[in-house]
């Protein structure tokens, strides 16, 4: 039986969207990426959706200074200021909550439309398909190569080297459930430089796990989150956006150590939160030994070329990684220290 209080929300969403009249409200996260951002609006004013829709920015705290005066350039553009850099959840949840749409894409500032309609296939492919919960399409990076599409929800398959012998050793299964030939793929997940859902069920699941995560596995989260209501999770292969991939945070040694340490936080966050028993042991020593040793070495073999942005960015991740693990110890908390308190 639904509650009195939820009948009424969900009538006041049903209201709210039909007054509007937006389909889709296409929301982008910023942080200290306006040049990305420009590439990325300007690509949806010139490849619009078809259906009606609203572009949301949300600044998450750059403290940089030109937010006012890029939201006065883009007058179209609906822009929110977050009140702290607390993660990619925090800053697209809070773009959720003020979008008016029935359907919210969340792309990333270093993404692009093209003149591949991604939006309106995903939009028809969720009207037709009442059991989808996330929507994807094809991602294609800097010299027209094809983003990774096979995902593994598996943490031991995050890792590179695991993944390729994992591949090599069941590729006929892969290839029989994932084929070449097909444009409608089923992965375990799809990363969050572009995906799409609808408002309701997007409530319905709370959104992203912010108190969880800073930056990065947010969408493996989401993926349980979708599996829990029995929803699906697809990629649609016959439609593309460009991808940039990376931005600024492969050019600055100090955004380089800390995205790939939080690529390691939250792999631990992951792990305590779904796995438990000998098995989350287990892989919380194996992470911790696997990121520690690999770190050490790399940064060994960059300590002639420190003054490099690539040796820099390997001496201040092991810096950052050890750092993570003593405050780890001492608090008994996986959790990022960049998250919001509370």
């Amino acid at each position: 039986m639904v509650s009195t209080y939820t009948a009424i929300a969900m009538d006041c969403s049903a209201l709210e969207r039909i007054v509007s009249n937006i389909t889709s409200s296409i929301i982008i996260l910023n942080y200290r990426s306006l040049g990305y951002a420009a590439d990325c609006i300007d690509s949806i004013d010139q490849h619009p959706p078809k259906d009606s829709y609203e572009i949301i920015l949300v600044d998450n705290d750059s403290e940089d200074g030109k937010f006012d005066d890029f939201c006065d350039k883009y007058d179209h553009v609906k822009c929110i200021k977050n009140s702290g850099n607390y993660g990619y959840s925090s800053g697209s949840n809070l773009g959720a909550k003020n979008a008016r749409g029935e359907y919210l894409v969340f792309l990333n500032p270093d993404t692009e439309l093209t003149n591949s309609p991604a939006i309106d296939t995903m939009v028809e492919y969720a009207k037709n398909n009442q059991d989808t919960g996330i929507i994807s399409c094809r991602k294609i990076k800097p010299g027209n190569k094809l983003e990774r599409e096979v995902t593994f929800i598996n943490p031991w398959l995050t890792l590179g080297i695991a993944r390729s012998l994992y591949k090599k050793i069941f590729k006929n299964t892969i290839e029989e459930k994932f084929p070449k030939n097909s444009d409608i793929w089923h992965p375990e997940w799809v990363t969050g430089s572009i995906f799409f859902i609808a408002k309701d069920i997007y409530n319905h699941i709370d959104g992203l796990s912010e108190k969880d995560y800073w930056m990065y596995f947010e969408e493996m989260d989401l993926a349980h989150k979708i599996n829990r209501i029995n929803k699906t999770i697809t990629l649609i292969r016959n439609v593309e956006i460009k991808h940039q991939h990376g931005g600024s945070s492969r050019i600055n040694p100090k955004i380089s150590a800390i995205t790939k340490s939080e690529v390691m936080i939250s792999r631990h966050v992951y792990i305590q939160k779904f796995y438990s028993g000998i098995n989350l042991i287990l892989l919380h020593i194996s992470m911790l030994f696997i990121s520690l040793s690999s770190q050490l070495i790399i940064a060994l073999v960059s300590l002639p070329f420190a003054w490099t942005n690539k040796g820099r960015a390997s001496l201040l991740l092991l810096s950052a990684s050890i750092q993570y693990y003593f405050h780890a110890f001492i608090n008994k908390s996986w959790k990022s220290r960049r998250l919001k308190e509370g």
